[in-house]
């Protein structure tokens, strides 16, 4: 349910929009209601709303300067302006202050249900977008922190201070770097669902209070998990040992899956420079050398460069490398499951490179490129020639992109010609485009030399007055069909543009044009 406040200095048209519209039909409810913007103003400073319906004229701070406040102060808050006044020097002021809407008393039960059932699809899409973003920087932190370990066990973490930045950077309290470390392997059963390695670090036994859990995983099923218990005062003894084997206890009971503590450390300070050799002492089921892993890692770029330069040979050639490279670290058959592990990372990198340029590669390539598809290999020649051709795809469809400079822009343009009718957000335009929002604006001024809005607004007004000229539809249904909710909204746009109202159009432009072309064919 969305909040709703109403400011409006007449009491009986304030009284009758919150008591007299079924709000919550349309998924919204009336917070609080406020006869001047002074108080309105007042109140957003200490509660939350979506929208804020407001009269333009009141005696103290006006509709359009609470609109300016507003939208300055909490942009993700939607105004609608009510007015009696229909100079459209209003409206045009209300709408370079951000205004969803503008709407003329008294109003019509029909057209406030349509611009609220469309208020209410925009703030839906962003609370989708926005739970979106949510989970997807949990899953980065979450990498992130693994990452941050493996560089750790592996020796990477050079200094103390660099080690701090990380617990920083990370979340992490600094008081980490005191607590003793147990490192423990971990392997999927029978009764474990497919989320265990997700819920082994979100079931904390009451025996593991204090510690803290991270899960670095080498296949779908097998981990290794991280225990960090609360520090110590002086050394690490059997007593310590002792407090967490019940923790592995109550996990495996929990979860269904097989623990075995593998190593105890002093500290995380203690891993601080070195590679420490108490790791080198892991059987091959347990360990990969770290520093390999991280230089396999970073071969993405190499991969970047052969598919910028359009090199297919090039491709094949790296990834018989690389897998040859990670081969020799593992046993083959023991170690299927954390090769193609290490090739859904490599494909993970790829496109996190070209995201941060505004390409979506698994959009790009029709869902293709998606590191998710090597679950389904059965062997190392079925995850080699998958992989080679989720990057073959990337590559053509790279090519594609960039040998036909026009290809995104016709593929948009079209998109806006056959969807005119209906909500065009830049939003939604981006996502076709496979960019960022911000990314995409740029793109199409520069090869349009039109602004996005400009350009979509132009093919309605087109689109309109190729309407009129059929003179079949009357000029309410043609708003609708050209998109405009509001009709009084498409008057003024279509004015806007072409310098005449619709029926001045019809009698002055479009009959003329008629009566020369009846003169030309006498």
């Amino acid at each position: 349910m969305y909040r709703l406040i109403v400011v409006d200095d007449e009491d009986i048209i304030r009284e009758g929009l919150c008591l007299g519209v079924d709000w919550k039909s349309m998924g919204f409810e009336v917070a609080a209601d406020f006869e001047d913007g002074d108080s309105a103003l007042s109140w957003l400073e200490e509660n939350e709303c979506d929208v804020v319906m407001t009269d333009i004229m009141m005696a103290r701070t006006g509709g359009l300067e609470l609109a300016q406040q507003v939208r300055g102060k909490y942009p993700g808050v939607r105004v609608l302006i009510l007015s009696g006044y229909q100079e459209f020097e209003y409206a045009k002021t209300a709408m370079r202050y951000g205004v969803s809407d503008y709407l003329l008393k008294p109003l019509r039960t029909a057209e406030l249900r349509s611009v609220f059932a469309r208020l209410r699809e925009e703030l839906d899409r962003e609370r989708r977008d926005e739970s979106m973003t949510q989970r997807q920087n949990r899953e980065f932190l979450a990498a992130a922190r693994t990452n941050f370990f493996r560089t750790l066990l592996s020796g990477q973490i050079r200094s103390e201070k660099e080690l701090e930045l990380h617990l920083t950077l990370l979340g992490l309290p600094r008081g980490l770097c005191d607590s003793p470390l147990f490192l423990c392997a971990a392997e999927r059963q029978g009764e474990a669902g497919e989320d265990w390695i997700e819920r082994l670090t979100e079931t904390l036994p009451e025996e593991a209070e204090g510690c803290r859990l991270f899960a670095l995983p080498d296949s779908q099923e097998r981990c290794r998990l991280l225990i960090a218990a609360p520090p110590l005062q002086g050394r690490l003894d059997s007593a310590a040992e002792y407090r967490i084997r019940p923790v592995l206890d109550r996990l495996e009971e929990r979860l269904g899956v097989s623990l075995r503590l593998s190593r105890t450390l002093l500290s995380t300070r203690s891993l601080v420079g070195s590679a420490h050799e108490d790791f080198e002492s892991l059987d091959a089921a347990e360990r990969i050398n770290e520093a390999a892993s991280l230089a396999l890692m970073s071969r993405y770029k190499l991969f970047v460069l052969r598919l910028n330069n359009d090199d297919q040979a090039g491709i094949e050639e790296l990834l018989g490398a690389y897998m040859t490279e990670l081969a020799h670290f593992l046993d083959p058959e023991a170690h299927f499951g954390y090769m193609r592990f290490m090739l859904k990372s490599l494909i993970a990198s790829i496109a996190a490179d070209y995201g941060r340029s505004g390409i979506d590669t698994a959009a790009l390539t029709g869902g293709a490129f998606d590191g998710c598809r090597l679950l389904e290999c059965a062997d190392r020649d079925d995850l080699r020639e998958t992989a080679l051709g989720m990057l073959g795809k990337l590559r053509q469809a790279l090519q594609q992109r960039e040998t036909s400079p026009n290809y995104m822009i016709k593929r948009i343009e079209q998109y806006i010609r056959e969807h005119l009718d209906s909500d065009i957000s830049s939003e939604k335009l981006a996502r076709i485009a496979h960019m960022n929002p911000s990314y995409f604006g740029r793109y199409f001024k520069k090869n349009t030399g039109e602004f996005i809005n400009e350009y979509i607004l132009r093919l309605r007004i087109e689109k309109a007055i190729e309407l009129l000229r059929e003179g079949r539809h009357k000029v309410g249904s043609i708003s609708r069909m050209v998109g405009f909710s509001n009709p009084k909204y498409f008057y003024y746009q279509f004015k806007k543009s072409t310098g005449y109202t619709t029926t001045e159009y019809c009698r002055y432009v479009l009959a003329g044009a008629e009566e020369q072309e009846g003169g030309e064919a006498q």
